[in-house]
């Protein structure tokens, strides 16, 4: 969630940051040639946005996650 927050700019819950993982890790299997598709593309839904998580300190301060960990 905070990789995607700071890198990609997207304000996504935990189920987004997870369908994120999955995304990339189908993605480099497919690139290493591990998984045969039919085509290179990876398309993920983000099911979620992490507005309802503001209350609940997921991303600290605004400092802490656009810093490099």
């Amino acid at each position: 969630m905070k990789r995607l927050a700071r890198e990609e700019g997207q304000f996504v819950a935990s189920s987004a940051g997870a369908a994120s993982l999955a995304a990339i890790d189908v993605a480099e299997r497919i690139a290493r040639g591990k998984l045969d598709a039919p085509h290179e593309t990876v398309v993920t839904v983000f099911p979620d946005s992490s507005e309802r998580y503001l209350s609940k300190d997921i991303y600290g301060s605004f400092e802490e996650w656009t810093t490099d960990e």
